[in-house]
């Protein structure tokens, strides 16, 4: 699993690439929850699941032991 922050300046693009050269990877995205734009932005982008800024840490954790 790849972590992103969207408030990256580079975050979309870093999303492509990598979805373009590990296509199975997940790509976790995370960033306010009020920036609705962004999270449908990324997710065309090819990131697989987003997260708000203040529960980062915690899905993280979650998918690590699961």
């Amino acid at each position: 699993m790849i972590v992103i922050d969207l408030a990256a300046s580079t975050a979309l693009g870093q999303i492509q690439t990598l979805r373009a050269n590990f296509t199975g990877t997940k790509i976790l995205v995370f960033g306010l929850h009020t920036d609705w734009g962004a999270f449908k932005q990324a997710r065309e982008a090819g990131a697989t699941s987003q997260v708000d800024r203040g529960k980062v840490v915690e899905r993280i954790l979650k998918r690590l032991k699961g």
